[in-house]
């Protein structure tokens, strides 16, 4: 029975390690969120089923803007503190059925979002952006003032033959977001692009 006990714990301490394993293959270290091998995969799963049913899936991608300055300015550290702080934001903000928010890059973020449409998920990308102007990061003695460029693609299979050419609509999104002055959230459409905050 001792030996047979045993097997059960080691089997049990051996699946709780693979389970580990496999969290921490998913998982971005810092922040905890997604990271982009786990972004990649629900990606293109979304996408395909957004092929297959028609039902709306929209891409968000958000750059920090200037945060090399923050780097510069009070280290390493600091930067991490504050990459932590506003990937909390985000996944307060995004972490419903259907979404998933990860850290795709050093301040890149990304949130996958199915069955809303697009005007719903401009609104709520222009208010965490707006939520970040408002409510700079404390840390300690530091208050960091941060904005943050955001682009967004919806799903178009016309326009959108796989998922690299959703995720680069997406991204030359945030581009023009920038190029406009940053703080801002755009769309790869001109016509439904928002143009929010200031320089």
């Amino acid at each position: 029975y001792t030996e047979y006990q045993q097997r059960l714990d080691l089997d049990q301490e051996l699946r709780s390690q693979r389970d580990a394993f496999s969290r921490q293959s998913r998982m971005d270290p810092l922040t905890e969120l997604a990271n982009r091998r786990q972004f990649g995969d629900v990606l293109e799963a979304a996408t395909a089923r957004a092929k297959h049913s028609g039902q709306p899936l929209t891409l968000l991608l958000l750059d920090v803007d200037h945060f090399k300055q923050v780097n510069d300015t009070h280290g390493h550290a600091v930067g991490d503190a504050c990459l932590l702080a506003i990937a909390a934001r985000l996944h307060n903000r995004f972490h419903g059925e259907g979404e998933l928010a990860a850290r795709v890059g050093g301040e890149e973020f990304g949130v996958v979002i199915e069955g809303q449409d697009l005007a719903t998920v401009m609104q709520r990308a222009e208010r965490f952006r707006a939520n970040l102007v408002e409510h700079p990061i404390a840390l300690g003695g530091i208050v960091l003032h941060m904005t943050a460029s955001i682009g967004l693609a919806q799903f178009d299979p016309a326009l959108h033959h796989d998922v690299d050419a959703l995720y680069h609509a997406a991204d030359s999104a945030v581009y023009r977001a920038k190029a406009a002055g940053r703080n801002r959230v755009c769309h790869d459409a001109a016509e439904l692009e928002m143009v929010e905050g200031s320089p």
